[in-house]
């Protein structure tokens, strides 16, 4: 197994730019929203690797600092906290950074701190920050991207996630996992990464892969008490095997919402996934034929809310309960569905956000009442 600082690990690859990209565009949006209402933001990378790759392309710790300073008129102050336990990676981060800091516009409104330690065992440092800043709430974003599956137990996730508007974005490496289970000396570390002995009876399954992403899925929420959870598949560039997944979870709809949003227009079509070689192939065919079936979405808001009033934000946040049940449609298909609806007299609309045609934020719809 190749060591963290091993060149051919700090390629720049396909893979990791659609992940590159999912933390981009997430950070685009979570930074101004909770900038404007919140006198300090965090950003905190748990495994913060090189700051640059080998072709020269930023790591995401760089990523991070250089959009904080594309948007600094959307916040006061935001925290970054970068931890990398290998050495050789430590320096070159410490280096890009410097570098980075040394031509910043908005130097004022950064806090950088680099952390050159274990992720699980600086922990206590991190959240003892957001203890100290608990009067004024600090909204905290958390990319957990390890090489590998130890060092982060599903413990520490819960912890990050009890305090107060935190939220987690993390690289499960669902087909390491998968190659290595079993292996009796790794019996305490997968315990320790699940929260229990849950994966014993998945060694077994056939879709093996697909039920360990689901039993993560289900420990975030039964052990860690998030609210949301999603999930992408990153495939190999070369290859159709998976190589893992990304998974967000936090305690915020709106976060979720659009997390969601951008996983699903970020992959193929309905898939939430980076396919690899096939993926441009898979987009192609997925000009010509919707592989999105929206009358599962109406049948279900016609079933669930008949004879009841909501607004339209409230009706997309219900059907995320209960998190096991909740279907891979996202704004624009609840949109689509219930204008569909006021034109077969199906529901009525109160247009509260919107103007005269649309559809958002707190536009009231009412069901009529369900047949039977």
């Amino acid at each position: 197994m190749l060591r963290d600082n091993d060149p051919d690990k700090w390629t720049y690859q396909e893979h990791t730019r659609v992940k590159h990209a999912l933390l981009e565009k997430y950070l685009r949006a979570w930074i101004p929203i909770l900038g404007k209402r919140n006198p300090t933001i965090a950003y905190f990378d748990g495994f913060a690797g090189r700051g640059e790759y080998t072709d020269g392309s930023p790591g995401s710790p760089v990523l991070a600092l250089q959009l904080a300073d594309k948007l600094a008129d959307s916040f006061g102050r935001i925290v970054l906290r970068f931890v990398e336990q290998n050495e050789d990676n430590f320096a070159n981060l410490q280096s890009v950074i410097e570098q980075e800091l040394a031509v910043l516009k908005h130097r004022q409104k950064v806090d950088v701190q680099m952390t050159h330690g274990d992720f699980d065992r600086t922990i206590d440092g991190l959240l003892g920050f957001l203890e100290e800043h608990k009067a004024s709430s600090v909204p905290s974003f958390f990319f957990i991207d390890p090489f590998g599956f130890t060092g982060i137990p599903l413990e520490t996730i819960g912890r990050i996630l009890q305090a107060e508007r935190t939220e987690v974005f993390l690289t499960l490496m669902s087909r390491d996992i998968n190659r290595f289970l079993g292996l009796p000396e790794l019996d305490r570390t997968f315990c320790s990464l699940f929260g229990s002995g849950g994966w014993k009876p998945l060694i077994k399954r056939r879709d093996r892969e697909q039920a360990l992403v689901e039993l993560y899925r289900a420990q975030l929420h039964e052990q860690a008490h998030a609210s949301f959870s999603v999930h992408f598949k990153v495939c190999s560039q070369d290859r159709c095997g998976t190589l893992y997944h990304m998974l967000h979870a936090n305690n915020s709809f709106k976060g979720h919402h659009i997390m969601k949003s951008i996983m699903f227009n970020q992959g193929v079509d309905g898939t939430f996934a980076y396919l690899g070689r096939d993926d441009l192939a898979e987009r192609t065919q997925t000009k010509l034929f919707d592989t999105h079936d929206t009358e599962v979405l109406r049948n279900e808001l016609l079933a669930r809310f008949g004879g009841q009033t909501l607004g339209f934000e409230s009706i997309m946040e219900k059907m995320c309960y209960p998190w096991y049940e909740e279907q891979p449609f996202i704004e624009r298909h609840y949109r689509e569905v219930i204008k569909q609806l006021e034109k077969d007299d199906l529901v009525s609309l109160e247009r509260v956000s919107s103007k005269r045609t649309g559809l958002k934020g707190r536009d009231r719809v009412t069901f009529k009442e369900a047949d039977g």
